[in-house]
């Protein structure tokens, strides 16, 4: 699917810039007859420009009917036309090396030269998008410059042709290249766009609606939350979420709430939202803040229309907790604890009578439960059975084939008419995925993205950590400063993509070079921070650093090109360099500094 949207991006982008061969193509002819009028007959040169100008033509006619759309489904096949017409093309540009070529005067061969190469030169650019269309548009025009030179009598004519051969084939390398990274960018732009429709329909799928907003504002929405609201597709994108509250103070209560969100919680709750037309619709409203230190900035909102529970609460008020307990138990399991038999029962809702195949007893049941939630919900269960307290946690299900699953469970007492507690009806909820996406929440707060290293936050912590238990110990911790020499290079040569691979490559090998209760960060850049705890003597930093070097000398390989990437390091030691974990981090960089200026490669401790 993405290679054949990637054909038609780049059978749209060779069609989208060929309007300028065309034009050229006519002047450039135009420029060729005028240089030539008084060497060759007249009616010889018009008769090929009018050759030229009626190909020229025909190809836009060509293009017209290209871009009607009427056979866009045919990408391939528009490039074997266009590739035609290329070699139309090329093949009466060769016309004037073979026939209009001035012996015996230099100066209007190198015009016709230079007018006929042009017009090659600019293909390399023109048809970048196409291979087919480049090789038949400059081949037989190369050639013939090649042969026609070759042709003349002399020395210098023979050097020429060399040339003219040479300047064929580096132009060729040059399409090549420009070839290459227009398909790159269009296939990360087709990709991209293969991402953003496969997310759309994920979330149109989604039985509750989803909004994502920015600043307060609705970046996107799925088509459920539209629906909902009244509104057409796309029609809320960009709008404020303000749109979205029927008076200014829920609002302002919206606002107030974003504060609660902070450290990735998650804020529940139901109220009115106002539709298109100005009716409200009572709405459970589920929010994530995407930024956990700054939840105004970015965060997601499920949406579940709940009206027709609240008409029903509003009519069967002495059943409104059971009632609000079924209506929430949708797509969740229903659990109850019988306090007569001791057994439990599971279905999706309450049924009665209830079949003896769904019941268990209670034990048999903990025995499911992950070996480290079994005496935390244990003692739940009692208080519950005992006092009738609530119980609401979270805990993890071991199924027969071995997968552990987490489960969100909620549960109330209900007594008899002698007060006593019969049974504790409740649901839970699989959130496994939730508590996944939680971890990689924690994962990415504290890692760096692109190696998977500690990030500067990290670090920061365990060098407290570090430090402190130094203090206690009375021991000592090194902290070594890593900065990439020649990095730059990769970047400048090949991008940051390239760059982005050496980096990632970099942090393996000195991984291998430290010691797991090291750490090991990315500081920034090309710059890698080794903390090691607990140090004996200094030489265990020689020994690391050097480590580090020899790892770092064997060339990096990227995109078929070798590299050599060294490193500077400076080291600092606590506590004999700095006497808290900030100023132990700033020396060794700046031993770094000083091991760079004294050449690379190398690695200095603060002071010395």
């Amino acid at each position: 699917m993405v290679e054949e949207r990637l054909t038609v991006a780049r059978v749209a982008a060779l069609f989208g810039v060929a309007k300028t061969a065309y034009a050229t193509t006519i002047a450039a002819g135009a420029m060729l007859v005028a240089i030539l009028w008084n060497s060759f007959p007249s009616a010889v040169l018009m008769a090929w420009f009018g050759l030229l100008a009626a190909l020229t033509f025909a190809r836009i006619l060509f293009q017209l009917s290209y871009e009607r759309g009427s056979a866009r489904r045919e990408p391939r096949i528009w490039e074997a036309r266009f590739a035609t017409g290329a070699f139309a093309a090329g093949a009466l540009w060769t016309v004037p090396l073979a026939l209009f070529f001035p012996a015996g005067d230099p100066l209007l061969q190198m015009a016709v030269i230079f007018v006929v190469g042009g017009t090659v030169l600019g293909a390399a650019g023109i048809y970048a998008a196409s291979r087919a269309a480049f090789y038949g548009f400059c081949g037989l025009p190369i050639l013939g410059a090649v042969f026609q030179l070759a042709n003349q009598p002399g020395r210098t004519y023979t050097l020429l042709s060399l040339l003219a051969l040479i300047f064929g084939a580096a132009l060729i390398r040059v399409f090549l290249d420009i070839h290459g990274r227009l398909v790159a960018n269009l296939r990360m732009r087709t990709e991209n766009e293969e991402h953003l429709v496969q997310e759309r329909l994920v979330l149109d799928t989604l039985p509750v609606g989803v909004a994502f907003l920015a600043e307060r504002v609705i970046v996107r929405c799925n088509r459920r939350l539209e629906q909902m609201l009244g509104y057409a597709p796309g029609e809320l994108n960009g709008k404020p979420a303000r749109i979205l509250y029927h008076s200014e103070r829920a609002w302002r209560a919206a606002g107030d709430g974003y504060q609660a969100l902070r450290g990735g919680k998650q804020l529940d709750g139901e109220l009115e939202l106002a539709r298109k037309d100005g009716s409200r619709i009572w709405c459970s409203l589920r929010t994530r803040a995407l930024d956990a230190e700054k939840p105004e900035r970015s965060a997601i909102v499920a949406i579940s229309d709940i009206s027709e529970r609240h008409a029903a609460a509003a009519a069967q008020y002495e059943n409104v907790e059971k009632l609000r307990l079924a209506m929430d138990a949708a797509e969740l399991e229903y659990w109850e604890w019988d306090q007569a038999t001791g057994s439990m029962h599971f279905g999706r809702a309450p049924v009665t009578p209830r079949p003896a195949a769904k019941r268990i007893s209670f034990d048999s049941w903990l025995m499911r439960v992950h070996e480290d939630d079994r005496e935390r919900l244990r003692a739940a269960a009692l208080a519950m059975q005992q006092r009738g307290e609530p119980y609401q946690g979270d805990i993890r299900i071991r199924f027969p084939s071995g997968e552990v699953r987490w489960r969100h469970a909620r549960g109330k007492a209900i007594v008899d008419a002698g007060g006593e507690i019969a049974r504790v009806i409740g649901v839970s909820q699989d959130i496994t995925e939730r508590k996944r996406q939680e971890e990689d929440v924690r994962f990415l707060a504290y890692h760096d993205t692109l190696t998977g290293l500690p990030n500067r936050r990290l670090l920061d912590d365990r060098l407290s950590q570090a430090v402190f238990l130094a203090q206690r110990r009375d021991a000592r911790v090194a902290v070594m400063v890593i900065d990439l020499d020649r990095f730059k290079q990769v970047n400048d040569a090949l991008g940051h993509r390239a760059g982005d691979a050496v980096l990632r490559e970099a942090a393996q090998r000195i991984a291998g070079c430290v010691r797991k209760a090291d750490t090991l960060a990315r500081h920034g850049g090309d710059e890698f921070v080794v903390m090691i705890p607990d140090l004996r003597q200094d030489s265990e930093c020689q020994v690391v650093a050097e480590k580090i070097l020899r790892a770092l000398q064997p060339v990096f390989l990227v995109d078929g090109r070798e590299f050599s990437i060294g490193a500077s390091i400076g080291v600092a030691l606590y506590p004999t360099d700095a006497g808290d974990g900030e100023g132990v981090l700033r020396n060794a960089d700046a031993a770094m500094y000083r091991a760079k200026q004294l050449g690379r490669n190398n690695y200095r401790f603060y002071n010395r």
